[in-house]
Formats: C-alpha cells, structure tokens, sequence
C-alpha cells in the first residue's frame, strides 16, 4: 500500500482542514509524547470531523518555546515615540502588554508570549494567542490566552523567570487577570473568578456561575466584578452582594 506522511499546522483556533485520498490514516498530534492518536478510514467522498485534545496535568511545567530571540530593527524614533513593526522583529499581532520591575516589556501576541528587553524580542511562550497579561510583585508573569471557543481555552500559564508551568482550571476560558492593591492574583473566567492561595488557584465563594469581563479593586475594599448580567461585589468570601448598574441587559 501507499504511504503518505502529512505534517499540518493548525491555526490560531486550534483548527485545521485537509483533502486526503481515501484510506486508512493514522492521525496523532506531535509535540509531545502524550497527544490523543485517532485512526480513520476514509471512502471516496467521506468527510469526517473529529477533535484531537492533549491532556494537562495541573500545575504542569515546561522548558519555554526554545528561547526563539530575534534582534530588534532600529525602528522609527519621532520625539519620546519610538515604533517598531514587523520588519523591525515585532513579533505578531499585539493584544496585551505589562512592563516587570526591570522595565523589560512583556508582550501577549497571537503567536504567544514575547518579552522584549531593549535589544531582542525572545519568544518565552507559544501558548496561543495571549490576551490577558500581568506581572506579580515577585517579578513572575502571568498569562492567558482568550479561548477563543470553550474547547480552546488553555488556562493560565506562569513564568517564574526560568519554565513556565500552566495551570489548569474549572473553566479555562480566562477574560481578565487582576492583580490587587494587596498583591493577591484574581482571574475572571467565563463560568466564575479563581484566585491563588497557598499555591493554587482555588474557585472563589460567591463568584463562581458568573461570565466574567472585568475586575477591579474596590475602593471601600474588597473588589467589583463586572460580568455579562451586573456587577459584583466581593468584600470577603462570607460578605458578597450585587450592585444596581442602570443598565437593562439584553
């Protein structure tokens, strides 16, 4: 029989498509050595759709995407403005930024995670398209792609300055990452708000069944979490209450 060997990659969303002769087909994904394997059988004029998911332990580190760095162009200085674009290195589209303490620019694209230090953009990680972005007071860097559908949420990935270890959670859709006033980690997801506490990422009382959008420190304390149906407010886990807006949802 005919062998053939077809190496893809998907796009942005995780997806791919292909014409194939029919036969039998032996589909498994690469990276890795835990990846779901299919095998098809294929008749003139099937078409098939299937999904090949790769399973996460929690809290599962890995080396970064090969420390890719690329030099940064000369760019073009106007004034205090200086721009780069793609010709200069800038790597992608950009969503998300957030500087650490050593004023290093940490940039969340749809090719993943980039951190440019003044002379290279260095690919830290290919975790998808990076929309949500924040630097802890450790200097650690937290991130999040959009998920762009349920079933391509990647949940949160963490940079402690040498791995990055991703983390997984109730629903991996992730909106918003919040760091507050006291230095506590907060992330709004499409079914509730997680934060972490004694080195997890635990579900918060009060906050959980809720499509999260936004969140902010609240100024009489405690915090405001803006979702697709009001407003909340966190004091503590015991003392939760929903606020008034003025505004009809639809």
């Amino acid at each position: 029989g005919q062998l053939l060997h077809i190496d893809l990659q998907t796009d942005d969303n995780g997806d791919f498509a292909i014409d194939v002769p029919a036969g039998e087909y032996r589909i498994h994904l690469v990276e890795g050595d835990e990846g779901q394997v299919r095998i098809i059988e294929l008749a003139p004029g099937d078409s098939l759709q299937f999904d090949l998911l790769r399973s996460f332990e929690m809290g599962r580190s890995s080396a970064t995407a090969g420390h890719d760095s690329t030099a940064a162009g000369p760019g073009d200085r106007q004034g205090l403005w200086h721009t780069f674009g793609a010709s200069d290195g800038l790597p992608g589209f950009i969503y998300t930024l957030a500087q650490d303490h050593e004023g290093a620019l940490w940039i969340g694209t749809n090719r993943g995670l980039f951190r440019y230090d003044g002379e290279f953009f260095t690919r830290i990680s290919d975790f998808g398209r990076i929309t949500s972005l924040t630097v802890d007071g450790d200097g650690d860097v937290w991130f999040a792609d959009d998920g762009y559908s349920p079933r391509h949420g990647n949940g949160i990935g963490h940079w402690d300055g040498e791995q990055v270890t991703r983390y997984n959670l109730p629903n991996n859709v992730v909106n918003e990452i919040h760091l507050a006033a006291d230095g506590s980690l907060w992330i709004g997801t499409s079914d509730g708000v997680n934060r972490w506490l004694e080195g997890r990422l635990q579900p918060v009382p009060g906050l959980m069944n809720l499509r999260v959008t936004d969140i902010i420190d609240d100024v009489e304390g405690g915090l405001l979490v803006a979702h697709v149906d009001g407003l909340r407010r966190w004091i503590d886990d015991d003392h939760v209450e929903d606020l008034p807006t003025g505004l009809n949802s639809t």
